[in-house]
C-alpha cells in the first residue's frame, strides 16, 4: 500500500463526492456538518480543530463562505506560527498549498 500524504484531511463542510481524497489519507474529518446556525459555527469549529495537527494534516475549504472564513480566523489564532496545508480542488484532483503565517 502506498504511503498517504496526510494523517487526516479536515473538510470544512461536506459538499460533494470526497472519494478522490482517499488517495491522500485514510481519515477524513468534518469540521462542521453544514447544518449549524452561523452563530454556532465558531464554537463547533474550535471544538473540531482540537484534533488538527498542522504538521500532518490539511484543511479542505469546502462549504459556506462564512464557515471557511471563520475556520481561517480560528486556525490563525490556534496556530499563529505554523504552516497550514490547504487542499484546493483543481481539474478532477487536489493541489495542496502551504500557507505561511
Amino acid at each position: 500500500m502506498d504511503e498517504k500524504s496526510f494523517e487526516a484531511l479536515f473538510v470544512i463542510e461536506p459538499s460533494h463526492d470526497l472519494s478522490i481524497m482517499k488517495k491522500y489519507t485514510d481519515t477524513i474529518r468534518f469540521i462542521s456538518t453544514g447544518n449549524e446556525r452561523v452563530e454556532d459555527l465558531p464554537e463547533k469549529i474550535k471544538e473540531s480543530l482540537k484534533k488538527f495537527n498542522p504538521e500532518t494534516d490539511a484543511i479542505i475549504p469546502m462549504g459556506r463562505v462564512s464557515a471557511c472564513l471563520i475556520t481561517g480566523i480560528i486556525l490563525h489564532s490556534l496556530f499563529p506560527f505554523d504552516l497550514i496545508k490547504i487542499g484546493i480542488y483543481n481539474r478532477d484532483d487536489y493541489i495542496f498549498l502551504d500557507i505561511e503565517p
